[in-house]
């Protein structure tokens, strides 16, 4: 199944008043957040950004630059 597709149950099951759902596995170029899903994994392994969020009020994403990258 395309990527797309596959991430399609984002949008159906965020939700604007639940915890949010810190999640990651599948790569993506930038961070991103629909609702209470906030997407982190931007591929630090292949030499990408490495990102983090801190929650408190309002969620805040911050990334870096990966050295080197482990898997080519």
């Amino acid at each position: 199944m395309p990527l797309e597709g596959q991430l399609a149950f984002l949008q159906e099951e965020s939700a604007k008043n639940h915890p949010y759902h810190v999640f990651g596995h599948v790569a993506a170029k930038q961070s991103f957040r629909i609702g209470n899903k906030i997407h982190i994994d931007t591929g630090s392994v292949h030499g990408n950004l490495l990102t983090s969020v801190s929650i408190s009020y309002k969620p805040f994403m911050k990334s870096r630059k990966s050295r080197q990258a482990m898997i080519t």
